[in-house]
């Protein structure tokens, strides 16, 4: 038995991670929330919101509007769905998205609430997040939305042979260790709880090229 167990214990996907830069560069050359199109908005803010949240895919896929409350410096979703993270006793999960005055061309919170005014209109009674880019603009599946991050990782330059949609996870947690960000800051951030998660799935080398 103990054989098996370790046979089968989970190991790290990645030994090193693409650099976070790679893709903010791409996405700041992109342009302001105003001035995208519905399909770039679209891509852009999925990729956004996975760096900043450090969610996993299945996590925004279960984003409504119904379930999202709004203020000037932030916005919350909450999930009542059964995800990765939710534990025995815990009732729910809350992601606040903060908004970053500093350069609205990188504002997650900017590019949220220009993507609900762009897609009001299409979207009818449906009240998922992300709706398709393309016509019939129905709920995308979570399957979509990680094509649309590695669509995005692939025009930033990153291998997305090697690195896949999960990836942006690592990058991000690495980027913001390397920038001296407090693990309990980081741990808080993804809902892990416990550093020897973060130390041995998600805190990577940063290399410059995908």
């Amino acid at each position: 038995m103990k054989g098996v167990f370790n046979s089968n214990f989970p190991r790290p996907r990645y030994s090193e991670i693409w650099d976070v830069s790679m893709v903010l560069m791409l996405l700041h050359q992109w342009g302001t929330a105003t001035s995208l199109s519905l399909t770039k908005i679209t891509l852009k803010l999925v990729m956004l919101m996975a760096l900043v949240s450090v969610q996993r895919v299945q996590t925004l896929h279960k984003l409504h509007l119904d379930r999202m409350v709004s203020s000037q410096n932030d916005v919350k979703f909450y999930i009542y769905d059964l995800i990765k993270q939710s534990r025995p006793g815990v009732s729910g999960f809350k992601l606040v998205l903060s908004a970053y005055p500093t350069d609205l061309w990188l504002c997650v919170v900017a590019h949220l609430r220009r993507y609900i005014e762009v897609t009001k209109s299409l979207r009818g009674s449906e009240d998922a997040l992300f709706i398709s880019h393309k016509k019939p603009q129905m709920k995308v599946s979570a399957q979509t939305i990680s094509q649309w991050l590695k669509q995005v990782l692939g025009c930033a330059g990153v291998n997305t042979d090697n690195f896949k949609s999960h990836s942006t996870r690592a990058a991000s947690t690495s980027a913001a260790r390397a920038m001296d960000v407090p693990l309990d800051h980081i741990l808080a951030a993804t809902g892990w709880s416990n550093e020897s998660t973060f130390q041995r799935f998600y805190n990577k080398l940063l290399v410059e090229s995908g």
